[in-house]
């Protein structure tokens, strides 16, 4: 009697593993392989808080998306997705963050010849933003104007691109114009919160888009 009781509440658990497993499965399926790598880079940003776990699980990941590129030279989403995962990557790189700026500058305007027009014009707007990020001449290639002009082009054509929607909203704040700040922030919400496909991304943006509201509400 014991024996099929026990039985019995084993097959229940495993039924109860299939049932929740199927739809993280499925869904995880329904990903491209460009869309699982950033998955996963937002999750290390979500949940990875020590620095040297961090920076080694990024570095992992992008091997993974190098792979995946080397495998896929005439994918524009290739090239756009190891790009950004080597942009987070080189934040803990220190000054060898200005030598793999140039990488992902190069990987960025790849993907741009290949498709301009993929994920939005992603590729141009991530760029834009990272002109902004780097330091200008004689370290880097940084450029602000050129940058702000990237972001604004590329929203001008992909209003509805949340993510470049976002680094416009920080751009602004960083320049004090907050209430200008407030539109580009409410249609990078708007977009986001729309997405429950890209669970940990969505998480991620909606974290920053919190952090950013907070700072404009405190000074305005």
């Amino acid at each position: 009697m014991n024996n099929s009781l026990s039985s019995l509440r084993a097959f229940a658990n495993l039924v109860l593993m299939v049932v929740f497993l199927v739809p993280t499965v499925s869904m995880a399926q329904q990903l491209t392989k460009a869309e699982q790598l950033i998955e996963q880079l937002c999750d290390i940003q979500l949940n990875t808080t020590d620095k040297v776990k961090a920076e080694a699980a990024l570095k992992l990941l992008l091997q993974a998306a190098e792979v995946y590129r080397d495998a896929n030279p005439e994918q524009a989403e290739a090239w756009l997705v190891t790009a950004r995962i080597r942009a987070v990557y080189a934040r803990s790189q220190g000054m060898s963050a200005l030598a793999m700026a140039k990488q992902v500058k190069a990987e960025f305007e790849k993907a741009i010849e290949l498709n301009p027009a993929a994920q939005q014009g992603m590729a141009q707007g991530y760029l834009g933003n990272v002109y902004l990020s780097v330091p200008g001449w004689p370290l880097s290639y940084g450029d602000a104007d050129k940058g702000v002009q990237l972001m604004q082009d590329t929203l001008a054509t992909n209003p509805d691109n949340a993510l470049i929607n976002l680094f416009f909203a920080q751009y602004l704040v960083a320049e004090k114009q907050y209430q200008e700040a407030q539109g580009y922030l409410r249609k990078a919400s708007e977009v986001i919160n729309a997405d429950a496909a890209h669970p940990k991304w969505q998480q991620l943006q909606q974290r920053n888009i919190a952090n950013l509201e907070k700072t404009i509400a405190g000074k305005l």
